[in-house]
């Protein structure tokens, strides 16, 4: 998939429902009234809604959501407690959307390779010199046990002071998952799914304007399902979510 700068996704999410879209087969998608591609910052002043796009928008994603959870997970083993739908009926944390505009949430910390084989030459040098009866190999055993050594504490001295990575957070304008930028205005649709297993965790699959469907592991990331289903009913926007179609649902 050809990478989207999120100045770009910001347009995109505008432009796709706006009634002065256009099409250039070189540009891509324009206005109509400039004969050019969008070049707004933030909100675009010149916007009309296409409800009729909208509402096609949303059918259309709606399908694409299913098309993805069929492809993905076994849904014999699916569970209507593990399904959960925007509509879901949750208990409230933050009370307001400008609480929910703050939130972060800490991901697991990256896991240095280096760091895990320094500890094995570490301990196979302890053993290895016990083992040896040569004062060659002593000396050499003697000399990677302390290299070893040094490298493992400067790394958990490194590691220790180093931050964890944000896995998930919200502000104004939208959230980041691991680094992925989604705007509020850009979500249609989205499911929440929890995945069996020795550590069980939910994956959350969101329907976008300017990305179709994008889903997201949010193993090791501590958040609830009433804290995700109060964030999206805050900061939705009503002209995506007016339409009650009530369509076919996988459970």
């Amino acid at each position: 998939m050809k990478h989207i700068s999120n100045k770009r996704k910001n347009q995109l999410a505008y432009c796709k429902i706006c009634e002065y879209r256009d099409f250039d087969n070189i540009k891509g998608i324009t206005c109509a009234l400039t004969k050019n591609v969008a070049d707004f910052e933030s909100e675009c002043p010149s916007m009309r809604i296409d409800f009729e796009e909208v509402e096609g928008q949303e059918i259309d994603l709606h399908n694409a959501i299913l098309d993805h959870i069929r492809k993905k997970y076994n849904l014999f083993y699916l569970k209507k407690e593990h399904y959960i739908l925007p509509n879901r009926p949750f208990y409230s944390k933050y009370y307001s959307k400008e609480n929910t505009q703050k939130i972060k949430i800490k991901g697991p910390k990256d896991e240095n390779v280096w760091t895990t084989i320094s500890s094995m030459v570490l301990f196979a040098s302890i053993i290895a010199i016990f083992v040896t009866e040569s004062n060659t190999y002593k000396l050499l055993f003697g000399f990677l046990i302390f290299i070893a050594f040094v490298f493992v504490v400067i790394r958990l001295v490194i590691e220790t002071h180093t931050p964890a990575k944000v896995g998930f957070s919200t502000d104004s304008k939208g959230l980041i998952v691991k680094g992925t930028r989604i705007f509020w205005h850009d979500i249609v649709d989205f499911r929440i799914i929890y995945v069996p297993g020795e550590k069980g965790y939910y994956d959350l699959i969101l329907g976008t304007i300017s990305g179709g469907v994008q889903s997201f592991s949010l193993l090791d990331i501590r958040i609830t399902i009433d804290q995700l289903l109060e964030i999206f009913s805050f900061n939705r926007l009503d002209y995506l979510t007016r339409y009650d179609r009530n369509l076919p649902d996988l459970l």
